[in-house]
């Protein structure tokens, strides 16, 4: 096989067997290993894992890892840390990650000077 025809094979990151589509951005909601285990004595464990007591900790390290291997994918992500912050907050922080919104062609909340309105 040529190095041609190895340069055209789809990318297989991570080691999938499979191709992948790589997405767009990634939004990860993270909190302190206190807040988590107070999140999850609060309204109860759903599996055996989460009655764990080591289990916040070792979720905040994963998802620190999950956090650079999309940056070496080059997947852009932003991580909100949810341990103080409102629902709210957490969401303006999302929305301001992801930049300006663009314009629409038929959006004519703000008419401009070359506006037809009739």
């Amino acid at each position: 096989m040529s190095s041609d025809s190895a340069n055209t094979r789809p990318r297989r990151p991570l080691g999938l067997v499979l191709p992948f589509h790589q997405p767009p951005g990634a939004v990860l909601l993270t909190a302190g290993p206190e807040t988590i285990a107070d999140r999850l004595t609060g309204r109860g464990a759903h599996h055996r894992f989460e009655q764990d007591p080591s289990i916040p900790a070792r979720e905040v390290e994963l998802y620190r890892h999950a956090a650079d291997v999309l940056e070496r994918m080059g997947v852009p992500a932003v991580s909100v840390n949810t341990s103080a912050a409102t629902p709210a907050e957490a969401a303006a922080r999302i929305l301001t990650s992801l930049g300006p919104v663009p314009a629409s062609v038929g959006d004519d909340t703000n008419p401009d000077n070359h506006t037809v309105t009739s």
